[in-house]
């Protein structure tokens, strides 16, 4: 009897600790995405800015960097997202109207703040998709990193919001 209270509960902590694995995997490929949409969106906006005289060969890459972190994301967490559906839906539907969005970018038919408020909107739902499931991590040891990794993430899209606007100013000359 005692033998198998012990292996029940080593049986939970062992789920718990999968479970707390899988989160913070998703957890790295969903900052990869923030890291490459941040670039994206300074690229971005230093282009537009500058009527399309900066970053030309810069932004082909760098949509590649974020097209390559989507599909990682992808590819390593459909299961797990199942739990998250209303967060996984709006990341969804931001990355949806990408394509459209660089193809305005492209063809410089959007201003900065709109193309801007798109990226940041889309770098949000990305950060409130990691939060959320960073917080659902149960393994105590993980607690602590986890939070610092949700602050981090937060004064990182500061940073990545003064630097497009730097590069709206180097683009405008």
């Amino acid at each position: 009897l005692l033998s198998g209270i012990g292996i029940k509960s080593a049986w939970n902590q062992l789920k718990i600790a999968e479970h707390s694995e899988e989160i913070v995997d998703v957890a790295l490929l969903l900052g990869q995405i923030v890291h490459e949409m941040q670039i994206e969106r300074g690229l971005s906006a230093g282009f537009v800015s500058s009527d399309g005289a900066l970053f030309v060969n810069d932004i082909p890459l760098q949509r590649e960097a974020v097209d390559n972190a989507l599909a990682q994301f992808r590819a390593h967490s459909s299961s797990l997202l199942l739990d998250y559906e209303a967060e996984s839906r709006r990341l969804e539907t931001e990355f949806e109207v990408l394509q459209a969005m660089r193809n305005q970018v492209s063809n410089l038919l959007i201003d900065t703040p709109k193309m801007a408020a798109y990226y940041t909107n889309a770098i949000r739902s990305v950060i409130e998709l990691n939060e959320v499931m960073l917080s659902d991590i149960d393994a105590s040891p993980l607690m602590r990193p986890s939070l610092a990794w949700i602050n981090l993430s937060e004064a990182k899209e500061a940073a990545g919001l003064e630097r497009a606007m730097g590069a709206v100013g180097f683009g405008q000359g």
